[in-house]
């Protein structure tokens, strides 16, 4: 329709003399995600304004294509046209989806310097830049000065701290923006209930969803009876979050996966499988989610014939092309069950392999104490350029401790802070402190755990004194169970 417009316009000779309609007709093509139509009309209008290049970078941005919306705001300025107030949002979010923070910091000053702060939309597009960036500290300061923090505003840094997994400040940014009057509408509650399910605020969650009741929201919105779900199902409450899901008024792909996700992430590996196969009777196709948590499930519970058959729907529905997770998924689904040749035909047959893939195959070797191979791997991976993570080194270090191979534990372990610029977590830490008592080094073991900010977790002195058993040091045994007692008592007393 849009291009019989276009047609009719072009036959009556109406472009040549009214810009309006010119810029009409390259916003049309934009939304339509046209770009090439766009594009050559653009460049054949008699005058191009600030307004059509603005059309044409807002169409880029809003489908996605970032890279192209900043290439043409560059074509824009070269020919002589500066930004106006509706350019800037759509140029704030191009940088935002192409990570380009110097590009966006330099758009930011030249907002300031035109007192363009005051425009909501504009304000607005700058929270959103930088918590996408996930430099949440400068999407807060720009809220915080933002003269018109509508709920938009609100919306936005809500969702910018869900985003990177700040559950607790995103239930306290809530309750800040209730006590200043502004009621929340879907997109913060979704936002809320994710941060409760992550926070594991059970309490907090049944607040929300009482308020979600008394205003009449749950009946028309199936975005909020899936967040609800999910809510519950990541709290373990299940069976608040089967009732849930048994009362929407519309079940999809969402509702059930937010439901197997819940029963294996509780240890219900089996309620999972059952729950997968009910879905698929209710004729609903699982997405990559849906795969990736049944694969674990499957895992979980040994369940390897289930696999393979999820292996063949996977590879009859092309799903390996979409993502590497289900790749990974199915990796670690075979090593978990034991099937480690069929694992490596899987990962040697991948086209990409992350730092999961490999952490994956690693675990499965590790499994069967297959040290050499686990330390091969590791190598490979390194070589091929993938940075490891917190989980390669915990393979790595449970391999050492579980084989008493205590300089390849030292090394790995001062490797991933002098290397990797990785912090140790308790449980590498563990591995460590269980290594040196193995190997009789209790003295090293116990400055170790003294040096550690994490000395004061009980789990430390009780891995100590699993590793004195074998040797017999009563004295060392002695000290290691005092020490956790202490620990545990101070716990106590915190508690209470």
């Amino acid at each position: 329709m849009g291009k019989v417009a276009h047609a009719e316009v072009a036959r009556r000779g109406l472009l040549g003399n009214d810009i309006v309609l010119g810029n009409a007709l390259v916003d049309m093509y934009a939304k339509c995600g046209a770009f090439y139509e766009a594009k050559e009309l653009l460049y054949v209008l008699p005058v191009q304004n600030v307004v059509s290049w603005t059309a044409l970078i807002s169409g880029y941005a809003k489908h996605g294509q970032g890279r192209q919306a900043l290439d043409c705001f560059t074509e824009m300025q070269h020919n002589g046209l500066s930004p106006n107030p509706i350019t800037f949002p759509c140029i704030l979010k191009a940088c935002g989806s192409t990570k380009e923070i110097v590009k966006g910091e330099v758009v930011h000053a030249k907002i300031l310097e035109l007192g363009l702060l005051r425009d909501a939309a504009i304000g607005n597009a700058l929270v959103d830049m930088y918590a996408k960036f996930g430099q949440l500290l400068n999407a807060q300061q720009v809220f915080d000065i933002l003269p018109n923090q509508n709920l938009v505003s609100w919306n936005t840094l809500l969702a910018g701290y869900s985003l990177h997994g700040h559950g607790e400040r995103v239930l306290t940014l809530y309750q800040k923006m209730r006590l200043k009057g502004i009621f929340g509408d879907d997109a913060s509650f979704s936002c809320v209930l994710s941060a409760c399910g992550s926070a594991r605020n059970l309490g907090m969650g049944r607040e929300i969803h009482d308020e979600l009741v008394k205003r009449g929201l749950l009946k028309r919105s199936c975005i909020l009876g899936n967040a609800l779900l999910d809510m519950y199902a990541k709290c373990g409450a299940l069976t608040e979050a089967q009732v849930i899901f048994d009362e929407l008024v519309v079940q999809d792909v969402i509702s059930w996966t937010a439901l197997i996700v819940g029963y294996y992430q509780h240890g219900l590996g089996v309620a999972a499988l059952h729950c997968f196969d009910q879905m698929k009777h209710e004729g609903f196709t699982p997405d990559a989610v849906t795969f990736t948590c049944i694969l674990k499930a499957c895992g979980s519970v040994g369940a390897l014939e289930k696999g393979k058959e999820i292996h063949s729907e996977v590879i009859s529905g092309g799903c390996l092309e979409e993502t590497a997770v289900i790749g990974n998924g199915l990796v670690e689904m075979y090593t978990r069950c034991g099937a480690l040749q069929k694992a490596q035909k899987v990962f040697d047959e991948l086209p990409v392999h992350d730092v999961n893939t490999w952490n994956a195959l690693m675990a499965g070797y590790a499994q069967v104490g297959m040290h050499e191979i686990v330390f091969d791997y590791f190598n490979k991976l390194l070589e091929d350029g993938i940075r490891p993570n917190f989980e390669t080194f915990f393979i790595l270090l449970s391999v050492c401790s579980g084989s008493g191979l205590v300089d390849e534990g030292q090394m790995y372990y001062n490797a991933m802070g002098s290397n990797f610029n990785i912090s140790p977590t308790l449980e590498h830490c563990n591995c460590m402190v269980y290594l040196l008592g193995l190997s009789g080094q209790f003295n090293e073991a116990v400055q170790m755990i003294k040096k550690l900010p994490a000395s004061c977790d009980s789990s430390l002195w009780y891995g100590l004194l699993s590793a004195c058993q074998p040797w017999g040091y009563e004295k060392f045994a002695g000290f290691a169970f005092d020490n956790a007692i202490m620990v545990n008592r101070k716990d106590l007393t915190m508690v209470h």
